[in-house]
């Protein structure tokens, strides 16, 4: 399997994901290969549109692949977490006002 072809099965968000600087890990440390001047970073955007063969390394049994998020997803995360006590109380107050209508509203004809 090559790491274009394990990222496309783990699956990835275009939006979410940064292709241009995926990191492999074998036996614990970065993957670096001499025929590319000592960098331990793969661009599988490159090879995924362009077919750049060099960024297209054969993934072996217990690697490591990380693709870390872009900047906007990292935005967006903080500020999920940010409103999630937000969201959590206004979840609260209309389960409240859901029960208060159920009460109010008369049964029967």
């Amino acid at each position: 399997m090559t790491l274009v072809d394990a990222v496309n099965l783990a699956g990835f968000s275009a939006l979410r994901s940064k292709l241009s600087s995926v990191v492999v890990y074998r036996n614990g440390k970065r993957l670096l290969i001499p025929e590319r001047d000592g960098k331990d970073t793969f661009d599988v955007g490159s090879a995924m549109s362009d077919g750049v063969v060099e960024e297209n390394v054969v993934i072996r049994e217990n690697d490591v692949v990380f693709v870390s998020r872009t900047f906007f997803a990292w935005v967006s995360d903080q500020v999920d977490e940010a409103l999630q006590p937000v969201a959590t109380f206004t979840r609260a107050l209309s389960g409240v006002r859901n029960a208060a209508t159920t009460a109010s509203t008369p049964i029967g004809p």
